[in-house]
């Protein structure tokens, strides 16, 4: 696994190896950043509100800093698996720690480095401790967390740059003990000028200057400090600072200059990558390429090229090359990704900054014009022995301006293409791996022990791959991660695979690799390949592929097995197929006409599936004769556990679809997809803020468009989300249920507006429990005028909810009663959960605990039946609270904890808030006060924060326990 570094010494970076991450907003950044420099200790939440806005945060502070963190977490851990914690940043106490090893930050990396420069000045090292301290150059990037905003990020700001400061004026004072008085003058006299008043850089200067023959300018340096103390501090200079001007004063004639230093005063540059491991085969071009760069020593610049296709394996020869003859070269190694493929090749100018700031130059110095750039450089490796690997060049007019103009110095340059027009250049190209090698390679990777057990079935995988590196490793890969699969049985797969005979080692582009294997495909696996890969899913499954090839399903799986053997496609699991990205990319090009049409079918689909799961999940809705008709009939659901497990299975797919949705026809399609499955999934918390920013892509293109009709589907699905399951409260929240609510009324769409109504309900229970049940009242009125059973329930049990949080007992139990029998009557067991868990409530406030605790555990046992993970940490808050008034704190904490697990995840204040609460009272009980004490106070910041009316009573066990 690629390890991740950060850079704060500078604007804010993130790396995963290569790959720059993308770490969001300035504000997010402003919570990363605060982590980062907590050295692996933990924030805690109240800490980060802080560090971000100070002490006026707004009011959904830590519902925001929440969002950051799961945002951050899908950046940082992308290939994590639902329902897995983190290991990277974790949760801890009230807060969060990012988990990253040493020197992962390289604010630790400058520390470290010194530490090591003091500990080589005290050792009598001088020299030693100069370059540890000029290597650090490279990493001051400009302002320390240039643009992120917060006190935190000001103090820490300041912070950063007085330790620069430190450690430029420990590196000068280590110049003028080697003697290199002339070279810092410049760059004291700068920082002098920056600050007047410090006389220990003013002594630092004196020094310089006398010691360089400028006796005068010393002086009058002294006299300048002076007049300035006393004017305005109206002190005269400090002892030590009047003696060094005594003997300045003093001396006969100054101290000769020292002898100009060499340029390259730095640690000499090291920036090879790694050498791969798993290295193989290539004896005669290893050798060639290592004799070449042997005989650097001669009249010229030595400059070899190697060409290839992609994949061929061009930059692990050169590296592994580079690495054997490093010692040949004492003055460094510099390397570059040139990115020549790419769509942004790199700059020549970009590449010689960096390469000369690794050569010791302060990037302040540097010219900006290329041609001045390149002359620098040029200068700078004179007479030096220096290996410059130029790798995955774009061609001669990129690769020019690098160059050394003398002997010495050698370039080792990749290419896909050879660069003949590059005089003076020794070409050289690679071809595919012997059978001996690739069988080396093959077992490698697999194992020895696998191969040898099978020899001739592995000779036979390693035959059929014909030399290419990228099929060895595909090949080999696959069966590394299929150990119960036999060699044979792959190998009698992978001889059927012609397009694999077609490969073959040369200057070819990869997209050439794979034509040749559509080429060799039949129309209907061509037809198969080109259309499944429209949808830009994470994968597709067989009933969806079959329906998109209006194919039988034994059919389209057919043809898909056929394309994985030809690895064409891969199979996340039985069923379900997907791409490769390039692969994907390739394919979506051969289906440029066709993509419109398929897209729809698959949406298609999606729908029809949705409708059933929707009719079969909420039993007694409507819902599905209110979306638009569909052809498919959709997943063959084998029985109720697949309907419970489609939605939670198919979120990255239907995410992903929104955001492709953009054309008129797939707008409409998606947006009643999206209305089904907000009603389906209402309980689920799980990735809700990826559903959210991929609905309001499909808004935006809604919007775009001009369809209001699905512009008020989509808004009412992103509010079910934001109201019932990511629980934020904000104004965009409120201004988007009354547009989605004006929008319904519009229209004349008395369903969509009875949603809309009920979410209403949701956002006013906050701050006004007595409006809520108005809302909630409405709304099952309109779902009763469209003989919506199960809306009218849903928001009949709400209501009762919201009368029993306003003071309206009797109410309450009416309202309850009204849902529970038409949950039971159209058996809707999520509804009967949650009508019992009022029931049980309704008997905690009148005083029967024991009846409470028994109607609670029942509500659980169906809330657990639904897996609704909203709904059991709804009912087991309940039941704990019921418990503690049962006089059984140890399963009340147990229940609170449940709780807690599953509403966490949403940030719902209200019941968190209760949650908490309760799970305090517990904890206090069972004599755990300094645990109670940290849950009351969670509880108590959340009610201030989002104006709850319990906040006074927290206050005051906030005060009682402490």
């Amino acid at each position: 696994m690629n390890e991740m570094r950060f850079a704060v010494l500078g604007p804010l970076t993130a790396h995963r190896g290569a790959e720059a991450l993308d770490v969001g907003s300035p504000q997010r950044q402003a919570v990363l950043a605060a982590l980062l420099l907590q050295h692996n200790h933990t924030a805690t939440l109240a800490q980060l509100i802080d560090g971000v806005w100070g002490t006026e945060p707004p009011a959904r502070a830590a519902g925001a800093i929440r969002n950051h963190i799961a945002d951050l977490r899908a950046v940082l851990e992308p290939d994590r698996a639902a329902r897995t914690p983190p290991e990277v940043l974790v949760s801890a106490g009230d807060g969060y720690a990012l988990r990253l090893p040493v020197g992962a930050v390289d604010i630790d990396t400058t520390a470290d480095t010194v530490r090591r420069a003091a500990d080589a000045a005290d050792a009598g090292d001088p020299a030693r401790a100069h370059a540890l301290l000029t290597s650090l150059r490279p990493l001051w990037r400009g302002e320390p967390l240039a643009g992120i905003p917060g006190p935190y990020a000001e103090a820490q700001r300041a912070r950063l740059i007085e330790r620069r400061f430190a450690v430029r004026r420990m590196r000068i004072g280590l110049d003028l003990a080697l003697g290199r008085h002339a070279e810092v003058v410049g760059e004291l006299a700068s920082l002098s000028a920056e600050n007047p008043l410090d006389e220990g850089l003013l002594a630092q200067l004196m020094t310089a200057l006398s010691r360089s023959g400028r006796q005068a300018e010393a002086l009058e340096a002294y006299a300048d400090i002076r007049r300035t103390l006393i004017e305005e501090l109206g002190v005269e200079p400090c002892p030590d600072l009047a003696a060094l001007h005594q003997q300045i004063l003093a001396a006969d004639r100054p101290a000769p200059a020292p002898r100009p230093a060499p340029l390259l005063t730095t640690r000499p540059p090291a920036q090879l990558p790694s050498d791969i491991p798993d290295f193989t085969g290539r004896t005669d071009i290893v050798e060639q390429l290592m004799r070449r760069l042997h005989s650097h020593d001669g009249q010229a610049v030595t400059i070899s090229a190697v060409a290839g296709m992609g994949g061929i394996g061009k930059t692990t020869l050169a590296v592994h090359v580079a690495h054997q003859v490093r010692g040949e070269f004492p003055d460094g190694q510099l390397y570059v990704n040139l990115d020549g493929m790419g769509a942004h090749p790199a700059a020549p100018d970009v590449v010689l900054g960096g390469f000369l700031v690794a050569l010791g130059y302060a990037e302040a110095e540097l010219p900006s014009a290329l041609s001045a750039r390149s002359a620098l450089f040029r200068t700078a490796l004179a007479d030096k022995d220096i290996l410059i690997v130029l790798d995955n060049a774009a061609g001669v007019e990129q690769v020019r301006p690098l160059l050394p103009g003398t002997a010495g110095s050698s370039v080792l340059i990749t290419s896909r293409a050879a660069l003949t027009g590059l005089p003076g250049v020794t070409p050289a190209t690679i071809d595919g791996l012997t059978f001996d090698e690739s069988v080396d390679l093959f077992t490698r990777i697999v194992g020895p022990e696998r191969v040898e057990a099978e020899m001739a079935a592995a000779h036979r995988i390693v035959d059929a791959c014909k030399g290419l590196p990228l099929a060895v490793r595909v090949a080999a890969t696959r069966v590394a991660a299929r150990p119960q699969w036999s060699l044979a049985a792959v190998a009698d797969r992978v001889a059927t695979e012609r397009s694999l005979h077609e490969l073959k080692a040369g200057d070819v582009a990869v997209e050439t690799i794979f034509r040749l294997s559509y080429q060799q495909l039949d129309t209907e696996l061509a037809r198969a390949f080109r259309l499944v890969a429209v949808p830009e899913v994470p994968d597709l499954p067989i009933a969806a592929i079959a329906w998109l090839l209006q194919r039988g399903q034994a059919e389209a799986e057919q043809l898909c097995e056929t394309l994985v053997d030809l690895n064409l496609m891969q199979t996340t699991a039985s069923g379900r197929y997907r791409y490769h990205d390039l692969l994907r990319q390739f394919a979506r090009n051969q289906a440029d006409a066709e993509q419109h049409e398929v897209l729809l079918r698959v949406l298609d689909f999606y729908l029809a599936s949705a409708k059933y799961i929707t009719a079969e999940w909420n039993r007694g809705t409507r819902l599905p004769e209110h979306l638009s008709a569909t052809v498919s009939a959709g997943e063959p659901f084998a029985d109720e556990s697949e309907v419970r497990e489609w939605p939670r299975r198919e979120r990255g797919t239907l995410t992903a679809l929104y955001i492709q949705a953009t054309e008129p026809g797939q707008i409409a399609t998606a947006a009643d997809l999206a209305w089904a499955m907000a009603e389906t999934m209402f309980a689920e918390s799980e990735d809700a803020l990826d559903v959210i920013h991929a609905l309001s892509a499909l808004l935006d293109s809604a919007v775009e468009v001009g369809n209001v009709r699905a512009e008020a589907r989509i808004r009412t699905a992103i509010y079910v989300h934001c109201n019932l399951v990511s629980g934020q409260y904000d104004d965009i929240t409120r201004n988007g249920y009354a547009r989605a609510a004006e929008l319904a009324t519009q229209l004349g769409d008395r369903r969509l507006l009875a949603t809309a109504e009920l979410l209403r309900g949701g956002l006013t229970v906050v701050t006004d429990a007595t409006e809520a049940v108005t809302y909630y009242n409405k709304s099952a009125f309109l779902f009763d005028s469209v003989d919506d059973q199960f809306g009218n329930a849903w928001s009949n049990a709400l209501a009762a909810w919201a009368a029993i949080e306003a003071g309206l007992m009797d109410q309450a139990e009416a309202l309850t009663n009204r849902a529970l029998t038409i949950a039971q009557r159209i058996g809707n067991e999520f509804i009967e959960a949650f009508a019992m868990k009022t029931h049980g409530q309704l008997a905690l406030d009148r005083g029967r605990p024991a009846e409470a605790v028994r109607l609670c555990t029942i509500a659980l046992q169906h809330a657990r039946k639904s897996r609704h993970l909203l709904l059991q940490g709804w009912v087991s808050a309940r039941l704990a609270e019921a418990q503690v008034a049962d006089g059984d704190p140890g399963s009340a904490a147990a229940s609170a904890q449940e709780a807690i697990e599953c509403i966490g995840l949403t940030g719902n204040p209200v019941t968190l808030t209760a949650t908490l609460n309760v799970y305090g009272q517990a904890l206090s009980a069972l004599g755990r006060d300094a645990e109670a004490l940290g849950a009351i106070r969670t509880a108590y910041e959340l009610a201030m924060r989002y104006g709850l009316s319990n906040e006074t009573a927290l206050r005051d066990q906030l005060a009682a326990l402490s």
